[in-house]
């Protein structure tokens, strides 16, 4: 299945502006409520999926797919609709994904009234009234929504949603606030930081001799003095001293982040040339805890750990949520590969 969330937030940010904490992505626009899912026969000839019961009908898809594809064409992706993603042309991965999203909304949010929340209206007047403050401001924005039907009942739907999905993310983060044992597993083993040397050369085939040099037995710091490159870590035997993610080109990285004390990898290639690097050492938050780093810097590592095993923790409530629940959908009716 194609999967394009980082695309489709972009987009979704684009063609909505601000949207004042708004979902962009569609939904119901009658907040949804569901239908019996124990009647015989429902009338899906205007949906596009049923979700335990609860129709979503094809307004919905109609609504969000030309939100997204106005900000596709604004960005210049036009030109690429029709172009292959997989097994599908990129306009009807896109329809897919809107689909999906429709349908992982409607699941949240009733998995979130199943517990007993409800949105507080004066919320919804809140950020209604935010909302229109900014469209006010983008005359050409709000005749998009009118041209597109949106109305005011369908944005209160969209805001509603927004605040649902909030919720449930409340649910999973504390959900992820109580795994001790787990989020106590990562202080100790996920790496933070990492001090590593290499040798940079601009041809592979001299990286893969020096690779076997040292895998001969040649000392990497009389190879660094040698044949390295990088004229500011030769006098430190290649030294880069201690970097954290992002630091680095994510293939340096991605090899230095895999690698063990000790090891030296084979040659890497990123937009400087070819590099052989040598891990001296790594820390993790517990490493750091017990040196007496300070607080605050530790306090942000755990942040990012929790953030990681949060979305693990969403993901897998998602993705059950989608198991459990009974979900139709009816893609035939809008996967074509170019428009009528």
């Amino acid at each position: 299945m194609i999967r394009l969330k980082k695309i489709f937030a972009i987009a979704t940010l684009v063609a909505m502006l601000f949207v004042v904490g708004c979902d962009a992505q569609g939904t119901t626009p009658d907040d949804g409520n569901a239908q019996n899912p124990t009647q015989e026969k429902l009338d899906t000839t205007d949906a596009i999926a049923v979700v335990n019961g609860e129709l979503i009908p094809m307004l919905s898809f109609d609504i969000s797919y030309k939100i997204h594809e106005k900000a596709y064409k604004e960005s210049g992706g036009e030109a690429y609709f029709d172009s292959k993603v997989g097994d599908e042309t990129l306009r009807e991965a896109l329809k897919r994904e809107v689909v999906e999203t429709l349908v992982e909304n409607t699941l949240i949010r009733q998995y979130v009234q199943s517990t007993g929340y409800e949105v507080d209206p004066a919320d919804v007047d809140q950020t209604m009234a935010q909302f229109e403050v900014l469209l006010s401001q983008n005359p050409e924005t709000k005749a998009f929504y009118e041209e597109i039907g949106i109305t005011d009942d369908y944005l209160k739907s969209e805001i509603k949603i927004s605040i649902y999905r909030e919720a449930f993310e409340r649910m999973v983060m504390e959900s992820v606030e109580n795994s001790e044992k787990e989020l106590s597993d990562l202080y100790a083993s996920y790496v933070v930081s990492v001090k590593a040397s290499h040798i940079l050369v601009s041809d592979l085939e001299l990286a893969s001799d020096i690779k076997a040099q040292i895998d001969g037995g040649s000392a990497f710091e009389d190879l660094v003095a040698e044949y390295s490159e990088d004229v500011g870590s030769i006098s430190d035997g290649g030294s880069l001293g201690y970097f954290s993610r992002g630091d680095m080109s994510a293939e340096f990285e991605s090899v230095a982040f895999s690698m063990s004390v000790g090891e030296i990898s084979q040659p890497v290639e990123t937009q400087y040339g070819f590099h052989i690097i040598k891990l001296e050492d790594s820390k993790t938050i517990d490493d750091m805890i017990e040196a007496g780093e300070a607080e605050e810097k530790i306090d942000s590592y755990k942040n990012t750990v929790k953030g990681l095993l949060f979305d693990q923790y969403n993901e897998k409530k998602v993705n059950a949520l989608e198991s459990e629940g009974d979900v139709v959908t009816f893609l035939e009716k809008v996967m074509t590969s170019t428009e009528d």
